[in-house]
């Protein structure tokens, strides 16, 4: 019996619901507390060309848009290279994954410079691993917040990820801070 009690104790958590999404190409308003989105494919190589954002002060939204090019840095179309994105509650970010980046045409300057301004992000870390070919895009958070992915892929157009944050509400509706 002590064997078979240690067993379910050892395998509940493999039971338990996982906080992973798979990216959508269109946008739902299902929004994670704490989670993971995964989205594109692997093994195509991958360009970064650009990270932008923009806030909506009605919808209290901040939208963040990057850009992808494929591995020459041309726009890749309908062709998403791999990702992941990830809302890390415990310590109030948001970490964007960029796997097989074989080059960037965005600096670590540009990517804090278009979020200077930024009513939800305290600050940003972009950082590039060119022995893996990865690159890692962190947004510290000012406050608690809720976090939607998806994909935008048109021909002839740079797939785009677009990750919008809006504060976690209380049971009241308002915002938290």
């Amino acid at each position: 019996m002590t064997r078979l009690a240690a067993l379910f104790f050892c395998c509940v958590p493999a039971f338990a619901s996982s906080p992973f999404k798979q990216s959508l190409t269109q946008k739902t308003n299902v929004y994670v507390k704490d989670g993971l989105f995964i989205g594109g494919v692997a093994g195509q190589g991958a360009s970064l060309l650009n990270v932008r954002r923009s806030f909506s002060k009605a919808a209290n939204l901040e939208r963040v848009i990057v850009d992808l090019g494929d591995k020459d840095a041309k726009p890749s179309g309908k062709n998403m290279s791999y990702f992941q994105a990830s809302m890390d509650s415990a310590h109030t970010r948001v970490i964007l994954d960029l796997a097989q980046l074989r080059m960037t045409m965005v600096s670590e300057q540009r990517v804090r410079q278009a979020f200077k301004n930024s009513p939800f992000v305290a600050s940003v870390e972009f950082t590039l691993d060119p022995e893996d070919k990865a690159g890692t895009i962190i947004l510290n958070l000012k406050q608690p917040m809720q976090l939607e992915v998806f994909e935008l892929l048109a021909a002839k157009k740079p797939a785009r990820v677009v990750m919008d944050l809006k504060p976690i509400k209380t049971n009241r509706g308002k915002d938290l801070f």
